[in-house]
């Protein structure tokens, strides 16, 4: 984002360029100064040496010549980017933005966090706003751009990292509108619950032989198991002279479950019914795709949000990175992140879950509310 950055970077490769110049004309200047006295001319030389002594001092002072007006060219172009610079950054900045929730009601008493670039020691600086009771707030400063995150405690922020707003410089003219204020989203925290969290890069073969995945286990095996989560198989062609891929995926949720994809930031609630026993990707050639899913888990033993990266060339096979999240009482998949569900392996190759004890949910309590106090602290 930052303008000011590309100019300084812009300016120091100049002044590198300008004193490699001048330390060669320096050494140049210095080795006429430095001859021996037994390479200057006899007496007895004829006039063609003298001639040749003036042709050659005649073309050094053109050079030089050429070196100096190279020189102020460049000393002419750096003092326009400055001067160019120094018009961006007193350039005026208005902002108007409007904070709302989840349900698109208005989010009183939140802060926006701006960081202006400037002329200032650190090239940036830092201000703060409040939200009114109509989830509005107003900013002014100069500078070429900044920056604008929004938080509040007891909310998740839809843009976690903020959004950048170029004011001035080449292509860059956003102007802002009291009228229609730039939309912030905030979704309100609700009953945090531990999960089963984990996640894994599993491998699989290319020719569509089918794979069983067990998301407890957290193992892959050949073959088909009704005993899993997840069944997968996975087919991609050879590449052809241009190396495309064509790939196909395909899932199967044995015993009443379900796959339901979805684009949505925070998959918080699982859907009660819609859920698909079969889902495929179909005559895919790219080198990576990323979903989302809801999972209703077979013989009712919970609901899961999973997301997956695909990569249909991985190590001359496939795999899929999935990262999960279980709950297996409820379809409430909102993780508190202080305390997870714990899975024990038994003798008898089952699982079990182990939860967290009241004190170890209390620690992980104080320490979430550590975390959000520095995340609100952040410029």
């Amino acid at each position: 984002m930052m303008i000011q950055k590309k100019v300084l970077i812009g300016l120091l490769l100049a002044a590198v360029l300008s004193l490699a110049v001048l330390l060669l004309l320096i050494l140049r200047q210095g080795s006429v100064r430095t001859i021996q006295e037994k390479d200057l001319p006899s007496k007895g030389q004829t006039s063609a040496s003298s001639n040749f002594r003036q042709g050659n001092a005649k073309a050094q002072s053109s050079e030089d010549k050429q070196l100096a007006d190279w020189l102020a060219k460049q000393a002419e172009e750096t003092k326009k980017i400055e001067e160019m610079f120094a018009s961006w950054a007193r350039y005026p900045i208005e902002f108007y933005g409007k904070v709302v929730d989840e349900n698109d009601q208005p989010v009183p008493d939140a802060v926006a966090h701006f960081l202006v670039s400037d002329t200032s020691e650190n090239g940036t600086t830092n201000y703060k706003r409040q939200s009114d009771k109509n989830g509005l707030f107003y900013f002014s400063a100069r500078g070429p751009g900044m920056s604008v995150r929004v938080v509040k405690k007891g909310y998740y922020s839809y843009q976690k990292y903020g959004r950048g707003f170029e004011y001035a410089g080449p292509g860059n003219d956003y102007r802002p509108n009291p009228q229609k204020p730039e939309i912030f989203r905030l979704r309100k925290k609700g009953v945090e619950e531990p999960l089963v969290q984990d996640g894994s890069l599993f491998g699989f073969p290319i020719d569509g032989a089918e794979q069983s995945i067990d998301f407890f286990k957290k193992i892959r095996k050949p073959g088909r198991f009704e005993d899993t989560d997840l069944i997968v198989s996975f087919h991609r062609n050879g590449k052809d002279v241009e190396r495309t891929l064509n790939w196909s995926v395909k899932f199967e949720i044995p015993k009443g479950g379900g796959l339901i994809e979805s684009d949505e930031e925070f998959m918080f609630m699982a859907p009660e019914s819609g859920y698909r026993a079969v889902y495929e990707l179909k005559n895919l050639d790219t080198p990576r795709e990323e979903k989302k899913f809801y999972i209703k888990l077979p013989e009712n033993q919970g609901y899961a949000r999973v997301e997956m990266a695909f990569m249909p060339d991985y190590n001359d096979s496939a795999a899929i990175d999935m990262k999960y999240f279980i709950n297996p009482t409820s379809r409430n998949l909102e993780y508190d992140h202080g305390w997870s569900i714990q899975v024990k392996w038994r003798r008898d190759d089952s699982v079990e879950l182990v939860y967290p004890t009241p004190a170890e949910q209390h620690l992980a309590d104080e320490r979430e509310a550590r975390q959000e106090k520095a995340d609100a602290s952040k410029p």
